[in-house]
């Protein structure tokens, strides 16, 4: 892929920067990406980018439904757990 053919994509941001911005890890980004949220741009057989707009309207729908995109870490639900139990007493 040549800078011409890269510009007529739009705006992309590195991998390594949506990590950063949206905390999650290279796993979680590649389910993303078969399932259609987020698309790789190849440039080799590991350097890739994503789609700027993607990343935004993905990065938006977490923080209007943070639930909805994100799992319970078992931290939390261990934390919900011992708050019922309190409550309970």
């Amino acid at each position: 892929m040549n800078l011409e053919e890269l510009g007529a994509l739009g705006k992309v941001i590195s991998s390594s920067q949506v990590q950063k911005i949206t905390g999650l890890g290279r796993t979680v980004l590649d389910k993303l990406n078969a399932e259609g949220v987020l698309t790789k741009i190849y440039f080799s057989d590991r350097k890739y980018v994503y789609r700027l707009d993607q990343v935004n309207a993905y990065v938006t729908s977490c923080m209007n439904n943070p639930t909805k995109n994100k799992g319970e870490s078992s931290a939390d639900k261990a934390r919900k757990a011992l708050e019922a139990k309190k409550a309970k007493q």
